[in-house]
C-alpha cells in the first residue's frame, strides 16, 4: 500500500495578502519562481511501499524503495505543499489567485503544472467546469470577470479580455481555436513580448465564453491512452488571457483628461507528462510522442539549469519550442508560479520532478508593470502636485510662519516648477521627434518617387535593347537562309563568305557596344549574347567545313580527270 503521512494540517502558503502589495508597487523589482507542490491521492490500482511526506511549512519528504529496502532519504523546502487530502479551492486560493490580482495590477503572470504523466496536472488546471472541482483556469476567469464587473465605471476605466489557445504537439504550434492553423512560428516584439504569429484572440465578455472557448479547445487537443495514464496529454497547452485596461486620470477645465494604459497576460500552461517507456508502454506513435514530449521537457531543465547555475553565458531558450514560447515566465517579465504534481505511486519520477521544482524556486525574473502613460497626463499629475504643495505653502505659512519652513516649501514649488517645465520639454522634444519623422518619411517618399523614375527609364532601355536584339536575330536567320541559295556557287559563296565575315565583324562591334551599354542595366542580355556568340561561331566553321569540302571534291575531281587521260 502507499505510505503517505501528513504531519502538519498547517502547510506552507503562498500568502494570499502578498497579491495585494504587489498590485500596489509599480517599480520594477525581481523574483524567483514560486513553487508549490501537489501531491495526488493513489488510484486503487497503485500499490506501494514508498514514503511520501508532506511536512509544514511546504517541506516534502520523499523516500523511496527499490524493492531492496528503503534507499536514500530527500527533503525538499517549496513555498507551499498539498496533501491529498486537499481540494482545488485550496490550491487556488494560495497559488493561484496572488497571480491573479498581479494580472489585474498590470503584470505578466504565469502557471504552470509540471511532473510526470498521470500526475493530476490536467485536472489541477482545468478541472470540472463548475462546482468544487474547478480548477484554476475557470477560478480564475471568474475572478477576473468579477474585478472588471466590479471596477469598471463608464468613461473612466474600461476593461478589454482576449483570449487564445494554443498546443505543441511534436514540435509543431497549432492553434487549438481554429484547427486549419498549424505550424505557428514563434516572433519577438518589443513591447507584446514572445507571441505566436498567427494566434487567434478571442475578445471575450463572460466566464461562459471563455469555458466554450476552453471546451473547443479540449475536443482539438491531442490525447490518448497508455499504460500509466488513460486519458494522457500528448502535446503541451497554453491558454493565455490577455487584459488590457484604460482609465481616465485628472480632468477639469484647468488640465484636461489623460489616460493611462496597462496590458498583462496570464499565461495557463498545462505541460504533458514526462514518461517513462517501461510504464507507459508507448509504441508507434505514442512513441514518437514521448520522445518530443521528453525532448522537449529535458530542454525546460536545461534552460532552468542555466539560468540557475550562475556562471552560465548561455541560456538555449531556442532548443525547443516550449523552452522559446516561456522564455519571458522563466527570467524575463512575468511572475511565476509552478505547481509540481506528483504521486506516491511512482516515486523514482516524484524524486525527479521534485528536483527540478527545487531548481526552478532559484529561478530570477524581473516582473514590472506594463503601462503606458502619455505625456499629457505625466504634465497633469505634475500641476496636481503642484496645486498641493502650494496649498501645503499657504497652510504652513498660515500656521507656523516659520520662515526656514516657508523657504522648503518655497524649494519644493520650485522644484515642482522644474518638473513641470522638464514635463514641457519632454513633450517638445516628442513634438520635434515626431516633425523629424514627418520629413523623413517625406524624404523616403522623395527618394521612392525618384527610384521609381530611375525604374521606368531602365525598362524602357531594356525594351529598346530587346528590340535590337530581335532584330538582330533576324537578320542572322535571313543570313542562314541564305547560305543554301549559294551552296552551288564557289565564287559567290566567297564573296558570301566575305560579305558574311563583314557583317559578322559588324555584328560584333555592334554586340560590343550593346554589351558595354546593358552591362550597368541587366546582366541577363550576356547570356543572349554567349548564345548568339556560339551560333555565329557554329556558322562560320559549317561554311569553312562546306569549302573545304568542295575543295577536296574539285581535286578528287581533277584527279579523276587526269587519270582518266
Amino acid at each position: 500500500m502507499v505510505v503517505l503521512a501528513v504531519e502538519s494540517a498547517s502547510l506552507g502558503r503562498l500568502s494570499s495578502s502578498s497579491a495585494s502589495s504587489e498590485a500596489s508597487s509599480s517599480a520594477d523589482w525581481p523574483e524567483t519562481v514560486r513553487v508549490a507542490v501537489r501531491v495526488r491521492p493513489p488510484l486503487a490500482r497503485e500499490v506501494s511501499t514508498e514514503e511520501l511526506t508532506v511536512r509544514a511549512p511546504g517541506e516534502v519528504t520523499a523516500w523511496p524503495d527499490d524493492g531492496l529496502g528503503p534507499g536514500p532519504r530527500y527533503s525538499f523546502t517549496f513555498d507551499a505543499a498539498f496533501s491529498p487530502s486537499e481540494g482545488q479551492a485550496a490550491v487556488y486560493d494560495a497559488v493561484a489567485r496572488p497571480a491573479v490580482s498581479s494580472t489585474l495590477a498590470g503584470f505578466n503572470a504565469s502557471i504552470i503544472a509540471y511532473g510526470h504523466t498521470g500526475a493530476g496536472k490536467t485536472h489541477t488546471m482545468e478541472g470540472a467546469p463548475d462546482g468544487a472541482q474547478r480548477g484554476i483556469i475557470p477560478r480564475a476567469v471568474a475572478d477576473i470577470f468579477e474585478h472588471v464587473e466590479r471596477s469598471a465605471r463608464p468613461g473612466a476605466r474600461r476593461f478589454l479580455v482576449r483570449a487564445s489557445y494554443l498546443q505543441i504537439y511534436n514540435e509543431a504550434l497549432s492553434d487549438l481555436l481554429k484547427p486549419g492553423r498549424n505550424g505557428l512560428v514563434i516572433r519577438e516584439d518589443r513591447k507584446k513580448g514572445l507571441r505566436a504569429e498567427g494566434l487567434s484572440e478571442w475578445v471575450v465578455r463572460s466566464p461562459a465564453e471563455v469555458d466554450g472557448l476552453l471546451r473547443r479547445g479540449a475536443e482539438t487537443r491531442a490525447t490518448a491512452a497508455t499504460a500509466a495514464n488513460d486519458a494522457s496529454s500528448r502535446s503541451h497547452a497554453v491558454f493565455c488571457l490577455t487584459f488590457e485596461q484604460s482609465e481616465a486620470s485628472g480632468g477639469g477645465e484647468a488640465c484636461p483628461r489623460g489616460s493611462v494604459f496597462r496590458s498583462s497576460k496570464l499565461n495557463l500552461v498545462d505541460l504533458a507528462g514526462s514518461e517513462r517507456l517501461r510504464v507507459s508502454g508507448a509504441s508507434g506513435q505514442r512513441l514518437e510522442e514521448c520522445k518530443y514530449i521528453n525532448g522537449s521537457l529535458a530542454a525546460l531543465g536545461n534552460v532552468v539549469a542555466a539560468l540557475t547555475s550562475g556562471t552560465a553565458r548561455h541560456v538555449p531558450y531556442r532548443d525547443s519550442k516550449l523552452t522559446r514560447l516561456l522564455a519571458d515566465s522563466l527570467g524575463g517579465n512575468c511572475k511565476t508560479t509552478m505547481i509540481a504534481c506528483v504521486a506516491a505511486a511512482s516515486m523514482a519520477e516524484t524524486v525527479s520532478t521534485l528536483k527540478f521544482a527545487s531548481r526552478a524556486r532559484h529561478v530570477h525574473n524581473s516582473a514590472r508593470i506594463n503601462e503606458q502613460i502619455d505625456q499629457r497626463t505625466k504634465l497633469q499629475s505634475l500641476e496636481v502636485e503642484l496645486t498641493r504643495l502650494r496649498a501645503v505653502l499657504v497652510e504652513r505659512e498660515q500656521s507656523v510662519g516659520d520662515s526656514r519652513r516657508f523657504v522648503q516649501a518655497e524649494a519644493e514649488r520650485q522644484q515642482a516648477f522644474a518638473e513641470r517645465e522638464r514635463a514641457e520639454a519632454q513633450v517638445e522634444r516628442a513634438e520635434a521627434e515626431r516633425r523629424r519623422a514627418e520629413a523623413e518619411r517625406l524624404s523616403a517618399l522623395r527618394q521612392l518617387e525618384a527610384r521609381s523614375r530611375e525604374v521606368l527609364q531602365e525598362k524602357a532601355a531594356n525594351a529598346l535593347l530587346a528590340e535590337q536584339i530581335a532584330r538582330m536575330e533576324d537578320e542572322h536567320e535571313a543570313l542562314v537562309e541564305g547560305e543554301g541559295e549559294a551552296a552551288g556557287q564557289v565564287d559567290e559563296m566567297a564573296e558570301t563568305v566575305a560579305e558574311l565575315q563583314r557583317i559578322v565583324a559588324e555584328r560584333d562591334a555592334a554586340l560590343v557596344r550593346l554589351r558595354e551599354e546593358a552591362t550597368a542595366r541587366q546582366r541577363r542580355l550576356s547570356e543572349l549574347e554567349d548564345a548568339l556568340d556560339r551560333k555565329t561561331a557554329q556558322l562560320i566553321h559549317t561554311q569553312r567545313l562546306q569549302v573545304e569540302r568542295r575543295e577536296a571534291a574539285a581535286e578528287a575531281a581533277a584527279e579523276a580527270a587526269a587519270e582518266a587521260a
